[in-house]
Order: structure tokens, then sequence, then C-alpha cells
């Protein structure tokens, strides 16, 4: 029910399944067909992605830590399938809002691939929730800029830039996956 990085069906990841839901999710919005069997399949590959103790999710069923990169990537992609009110996705909610502030500091671990996802599912998690996350991630986005207005960071200039503006831009709502 997952996906990875190479087309061959042999195993998958949270990483590269949240990346196919996000392409699955925009053909879904502008009209094409996309067959329930394969949504279907893929919510149930990320929610055995998700820890029981903690409700914070995995790089794969059973392997890897729990982090707060993966559990904004597994909540957004049960959020984008119509998961929503999931317990799967309530629980992965609130692992994301109770994980250390850190989270929100220049230079934390795949800053950009995380808030990406984690700023979306907080968006989606309702108005009071994201007027508490939106400030402390727009001020560290904003603060992280450089002179020539570009962003770094993993992946590189263009990957930074194109990501911080994709963060801060969420309550513009100039995307339709921006919608609630």
């Amino acid at each position: 029910g997952g996906w990875r990085y190479s087309p061959t069906p042999t195993d998958a990841d949270l990483s590269m399944t949240v990346m196919q839901l996000v392409a699955l999710n925009s053909a879904h919005e502008s009209g094409i067909q996309v067959p329930t069997a394969t949504i279907d399949k893929a919510v149930k590959y990320v929610k055995s992605c998700q820890e029981e103790g903690s409700g914070g999710f995995k790089y794969m069923p059973g392997g890897g830590d729990v982090g707060f990169a993966r559990s904004a990537a597994g909540v957004m992609s049960l959020i984008m399938t119509g998961q929503r009110s999931s317990k799967e996705a309530q629980r992965g909610l609130a692992f994301l809002k109770a994980y250390p502030d850190k989270k929100f500091e220049k230079g934390y671990p795949r800053f950009h691939y995380a808030h990406y996802y984690a700023i979306q599912a907080i968006y989606q998690s309702g108005e009071t929730d994201f007027q508490k996350w939106y400030p402390k991630i727009a001020a560290t986005v904003v603060s992280m800029q450089a002179a020539d207005g570009s962003w770094n960071g993993e992946g590189g200039p263009a990957f930074a830039t194109g990501m911080s503006i994709l963060i801060i831009g969420v309550p513009y709502r100039f995307l339709p996956i921006y919608q609630r």
C-alpha cells in the first residue's frame, strides 16, 4: 500500500508514500479518477507506521524511530486521504503538538521537509491550533531568509526556498490542499 524510491513494489516507506499521496490528492482535486483501492491500501500502510504508545509515526512499519518529520508526514497523509477524524490522525496531531519547541529552531533536522507537512496538518486541525503554531514557524522561517531573498537548508537553496514559501504561504490558501 505504500511507495518507495524505486518503481519496483518490494517495500515502502512513509517519506515516499506521503509524496505519492500529495500527487494523488492533487490529481483527484483536478478531476482525475484515483482508484479507491489505491487510497485504501495507502491508508492501511500509513496507519501501520504509527507507534502505538506515542502516536508518532515511524519511517516504516516496525522500523525506525518515531520522529517529528515522519509524524507530520503521517498525519498529513491521513488528512489528505479523508482520515482527518480517525484515531490515528488525532493521536498523530497530539504527538506533533506535544513535541518540544526545539522543532521551531533553525537547524532542526529536516526542518523544511518536516514543517512543510506539519504546518498543513496543524492548519487542518483547526484555527486555535494554527494560531498557536503559525507565528512561531513563520518567525523562524522569515529569520532564515538570506539577503538575496533565498533560503538555504537541506536540499540546497532551490528546495529550501520553495519549501519556505509553501510553509509561510499556508494561511493565504493559494493551493487547493490548503483549504479546510
